[in-house]
């Protein structure tokens, strides 16, 4: 997973790219030769480059599962992945965001996950 440094400056409608680098400490470089900033200091973001390329390529599409304990699944929304960090939730519900082949696929993938999380005593 080769990682991209972009650096950013500002919030909001203010908000910009003011470089993209492949290593960090050119990143850190930029921003110190850079002067003095009065506000807003220039910030470093770590992205992931080209991510989820396997599946992409396969044709999977991105979905987040929603499902219970018991196995029962409360949602099931196809939508571009706000995030790609994994499962998250509370006691009663899980949401997997995933890529998968179809509906069923994306179903099958997190009612997975959820057997292991429950037999690994993570949920």
């Amino acid at each position: 997973m080769k990682k991209i440094y972009i650096v950013t400056q500002g919030q909001y409608s203010d908000y910009k790219i003011l470089g993209v680098f492949d290593k960090e400490e050119l990143a850190n470089k930029f921003i110190t030769s850079g002067g003095k900033y009065e506000y807003n200091y220039p910030e470093i973001e770590e992205w992931e480059l080209n991510p989820n390329a396997k599946e992409l390529r396969r044709g999977y599409l991105p979905f987040t599962v929603g499902i219970n304990r018991d196995g029962r699944v409360v949602s099931v929304t196809q939508k571009s992945l706000e995030s790609n960090k994994g499962w998250y939730g509370n006691d009663t519900i899980i949401y997997n965001p995933c890529f998968a082949k179809d509906r069923d696929h994306a179903i099958k993938i997190t009612s997975e996950l959820r057997t292991r999380l429950l037999a690994n005593n993570e949920w």
